[in-house]
């Protein structure tokens, strides 16, 4: 799913187009100005994923902050289960946890390069640096993307541009080579020199928020793929929230940390969830993805509001199951079963 933010001044048909993937961070800012400054009108394409932290709205924020100062239609693409399904199984595996950074390059690209059919651009461009990223961004990494994507020397990277082989676009004379970069490695001094010449100031931080790269999440993530459960959209939201215990090889306890944390369990509970809710309050302190037990009624008692609590059992759709007085027991016995 994608929807289009246009900028009506850029609008019309027969203009010199490009198509760029943008993360609302300096390097693709940077390589947005880099593209404009050759004369094209840029589309930019977000890709958000469900592994966003916050569901992606602080990225999504300073993506559109920074189409709008730079003047560029922005079509916001949705990531949904097929996106889901390249995380369970990457053919180019993961990166330090389980970041499936190759694979989700290609991923975005496909879909940029579906924006570009669509608009009749001439080619994309991403803001990837040479070496800035161990996994994704070595030469050969950026090879096997451009190759796997199907854009072949139709993907520019202006950034590095300089260091790597010449593509379609400047061969064709579309695009000034010279005006181009040659920025490598991890160390963002060059690009950050290179915005403030440019007068380029309003993008957001380095880190993406990519939940998949966190050593905390990628223990709940690898935890669920090694017993098996499904992954699907409701779950990676759930699996952002709340502390995890897993109580058996089929029972998942997530206990809320938050009044928006009940709230998000109770708005994501798939059919055969169960909820736990503390004596006669309708949200739930805990969600059950399994069979409820003792441990899990304990469990929940003891991250509780009352000392000795009345637990009720609830179905998804909020019907009583049963009903259990639970003391409290300290949560260090039940540390064993925590995931995080």
């Amino acid at each position: 799913m994608s929807c289009v933010e246009p900028l009506s001044a850029v609008s019309g048909a027969g203009r010199r187009l490009a198509v760029g993937l943008v993360s609302g961070g300096l390097d693709s800012c940077l390589a947005v100005d880099v593209i404009q400054k050759q004369g094209f009108d840029v589309i930019g394409v977000f890709v958000r994923t469900p592994f966003l932290q916050r569901r992606g709205q602080k990225v999504l924020a300073n993506v559109r902050s920074m189409a709008s100062r730079q003047r560029f239609e922005l079509v916001i693409i949705e990531a949904g289960e097929e996106y889901l399904a390249l995380v369970t199984s990457p053919r180019f595996g993961y990166g330090k946890r389980l970041n499936p950074c190759i694979d989700c390059h290609i991923f975005m690209l496909r879909k940029a390069a579906e924006v570009m059919r669509d608009a009749g651009a001439q080619f994309v461009f991403t803001g990837e640096v040479l070496n800035q990223r161990g996994m994704s961004q070595t030469y050969p990494s950026l090879t096997k993307v451009q190759k796997e994507s199907g854009l072949g020397r139709w993907l520019v990277r202006p950034l590095s541009a300089r260091l790597l082989p010449v593509t379609e676009p400047e061969e064709e004379g579309l695009l000034d080579r010279e005006r181009l970069l040659a920025i490598r490695g991890k160390q963002r001094q060059v690009q950050i020199a290179e915005a403030a010449a440019r007068n380029l100031t309003f993008f957001g931080s380095p880190a993406g928020g990519c939940l998949l790269t966190d050593a905390g999440f990628s223990r709940r993530l690898g935890d669920l793929l090694e017993q098996g459960e499904p992954l699907d959209l409701r779950t990676c939201v759930l699996l952002q929230t709340g502390r995890h215990f897993r109580v058996d090889s089929r029972t998942r306890l997530i206990v809320a940390r938050t009044p928006e944390e009940e709230s998000i369990l109770r708005e994501n509970a798939g059919p055969s969830d169960l909820l736990l809710c503390e004596d006669s309050r309708d949200v739930p302190l805990a969600l059950i993805r399994g069979a409820c037990s003792r441990v899990c009624l304990e469990v929940a008692a003891a991250y509780g509001r009352h000392a000795n609590a009345v637990i009720t059992v609830r179905s998804a759709d909020g019907a009583c199951v049963s009903r259990h007085c639970v003391p409290r027991r300290e949560k260090a016995a039940f540390s064993r079963y925590l995931i995080t």
